[in-house]
């Protein structure tokens, strides 16, 4: 079902993306100070890049856009979308952003899950890139 979350997951380097967020104080009207926070961000968004072997990648594409109808129905599932790369025919890209790692992670436990997985396996060539985010908002998130 959520084969490229998993394959993200066993594969990708773990990079954390926060942000930095000033807040303004205006003090007498006259200084504007800018005060550092942290942000704390709540949802957990992942990107992925698989290459198909030769041949392959309609066949890949086709498991991930299954997936990506089978996790519409799963707890904490914001996005999950699918492209292909315009200047290589053989590589697939995915977005996902989720309430939070907990839900990604009990996604990952669907039977339906690691039967997408086990029929896509043979059609990637060498292993996925990928990266882990925390998101801190935007179109689709908040």
């Amino acid at each position: 079902m959520k084969l490229a979350i998993f394959l993200i997951t066993m594969c990708a380097s773990s990079v954390v993306c926060t942000g930095l967020f000033f807040k303004t104080q205006t003090k007498n009207q006259k200084n504007t100070t800018m005060e550092k926070t942290n942000a704390t961000a709540t949802k957990y968004g992942m990107t992925g890049k698989f290459r198909a072997k030769p041949g392959q990648a309609e066949k890949l594409a086709d498991i991930l856009l299954e997936a990506s109808r089978q996790v519409s129905a799963v707890k904490g599932i914001r996005v999950y979308a699918i492209g292909r790369d315009p200047k290589d025919e053989n590589v697939i890209h995915v977005m996902e952003i989720w309430d939070s790692k907990e839900d990604h992670d009990q996604s990952l436990t669907l039977p339906e899950t690691r039967a997408l997985i086990s029929q896509a396996m043979p059609l990637i060539d060498g292993k996925p890139e990928g990266v882990a985010l925390e998101m801190v908002g935007g179109l689709g998130v908040d």
